[in-house]
C-alpha cells in the first residue's frame, strides 16, 4: 500500500464543504466553484444538512444551523473523509466541528485551517 495525498493506501484526498444551511442551489454552485480550483487528486463533496434554516442571515439562523452542521461532520468521519469547509462567513459551529472532527477544518470567514482534535 501507498501513502496517497489522502493517507496510507488512498491516492486521493477528499474535502467535504459543509453549506450550513439547507438551500441545495447554492450548494451545488459552491461545490462547482471549489471543483474547479481542487488539485489533482483532490476530490470535492459539497453538502447541506437535512435540518436547519434555508438561509443564515442572524444569530439564531447560525445556532438553528450548527445541529445539522455537525451531522454531516459525523457523518463525514464515519466516511474517512480528510478535511472540512464551511461555507458560511459568520463560521456557525467552527468551534463545535473542530471538538468533532479531529481532521483539519477550516471556513470562509477563517484564512487558515484549525487542527481539530478530540
Amino acid at each position: 500500500m501507498s501513502t496517497g495525498v489522502g493517507g496510507p493506501g488512498r491516492a486521493t484526498m477528499q474535502i467535504r464543504i459543509v453549506n450550513p444551511n439547507t438551500t441545495w442551489s447554492m450548494t451545488r454552485l459552491i461545490g462547482a466553484a471549489a471543483a474547479s480550483v481542487a488539485g489533482p487528486g483532490t476530490v470535492v463533496e459539497a453538502v447541506s444538512p437535512a435540518m436547519g434554516p434555508a438561509s443564515i442571515e442572524s444569530h439564531y439562523d447560525e445556532a438553528l444551523a450548527v445541529p445539522g452542521l455537525l451531522s454531516e461532520i459525523e457523518r463525514g468521519e464515519a466516511e474517512g473523509v480528510d478535511g472540512y469547509v464551511i461555507a458560511c462567513f459568520g463560521d456557525p459551529g467552527r468551534m463545535s466541528s473542530c471538538s468533532a472532527a479531529p481532521a483539519w477544518l477550516t471556513s470562509a470567514g477563517r484564512s487558515r485551517p484549525r487542527w481539530g482534535g478530540r
